[in-house]
C-alpha cells in the first residue's frame, strides 16, 4: 500500500469512528430525554454524562440534563449545564430560557428577566418564556410588565392557561378584580385542574365581597389537591 493511500484509509478510519460517537451521543441523548419524561431522572442524567463524554461539543447533551437537574431541584448543577450550552450555540433560544427558568426558581428574579429576555430576542414566538418572564416580574410587584409579557403569551397560545393564571395574579395586584377572576376563570376553563387559578379566584373573590363564591372555590382546590 502506498503512503498516499495507506493515509487516506488513516483519514476515512477516524471520520468514521467520530461519525460513530457522534450517533452514538445522539442515541444516548433521545434515551435519556425518554427516562426523564418518565421520571427517571438519575438514568437520565447518566445517559446525558455519557453522551457528553462521548461528544463534548453535545448541545443537547448539556440542555436535557440542565433540565434533569431542575427537576431534581439542582439549580446550580442546571445553571452550569446551560452555561456550558450557550457557550457552545450562543444563539440557542431554548438554553436562555431554561436558565431563566432555573435563576427564577433559586430566586435571582432579575437574572430570570435577564435570561428570558435574551431568549425572547432570539425566539420571539416562545410562549412560555414570556409566562417565566411574567412570573419573575409579577414576584418583583412589576404588575403592568407581567401583563404585557402575558398579553404577549396569549396572542402566540391562546390555550396559554397559565399566562391567563398570572395575568390574573398581577391584575389582582392592581387592584382590577373583576379582570383577576375573568382571567382566573378562563385559565380555569382551559385547564379545570388548575388548583392555582382556582385559589387565586377564590382570594379575588373574597376581596370583591363574593364570600359564597370564595368558598366554593377554596373547596374546590382542595378537592384537586386531595385527588393528586
Amino acid at each position: 500500500m502506498s503512503r498516499c493511500a495507506f493515509a487516506l484509509a488513516v483519514m476515512l478510519a477516524l471520520i468514521s469512528g467520530c461519525s460513530d460517537k457522534l450517533d452514538k451521543a445522539k442515541s444516548l441523548v433521545k434515551e435519556g430525554i425518554g427516562k426523564a419524561n418518565n421520571s427517571q431522572l438519575d438514568a437520565a442524567i447518566a445517559d446525558f454524562d455519557q453522551a457528553i463524554k462521548l461528544d463534548p461539543h453535545c448541545v443537547d447533551g448539556y440542555y436535557n440534563r440542565g433540565n434533569a437537574k431542575i427537576d431534581k431541584g439542582d439549580f446550580d448543577g442546571a445553571i452550569a449545564d446551560y452555561d456550558r450550552a450557550i457557550k457552545i450555540d450562543p444563539k440557542n433560544a431554548k438554553a436562555f430560557g431554561s436558565r431563566g427558568l432555573a435563576k427564577f426558581d433559586k430566586g435571582d428574579f432579575d437574572g430570570a428577566i435577564a435570561d428570558d429576555s435574551q431568549a425572547i430576542n432570539l425566539n420571539p414566538e416562545l410562549a412560555p418564556v414570556y409566562d417565566n418572564r411574567a412570573l419573575a416580574k409579577l414576584r418583583k410587584g412589576n404588575w403592568a410588565d407581567a401583563i404585557a409579557d402575558c398579553n404577549q403569551a396569549i396572542i402566540i397560545n391562546p390555550k396559554d392557561f397559565y399566562a391567563y393564571e398570572i395575568r390574573g395574579a398581577a391584575k389582582a395586584g392592581q387592584a382590577d378584580l373583576a379582570g383577576a377572576i375573568a382571567d382566573f376563570s378562563r385559565a380555569i376553563e382551559l385547564n379545570p385542574k388548575d388548583v392555582k387559578a382556582y385559589k387565586g379566584r377564590a382570594m379575588a373573590k373574597m376581596q370583591n365581597g363574593d364570600d359564597h363564591g370564595s368558598l366554593d372555590d377554596y373547596k374546590m382546590a382542595a378537592q384537586l389537591n386531595s385527588s393528586n
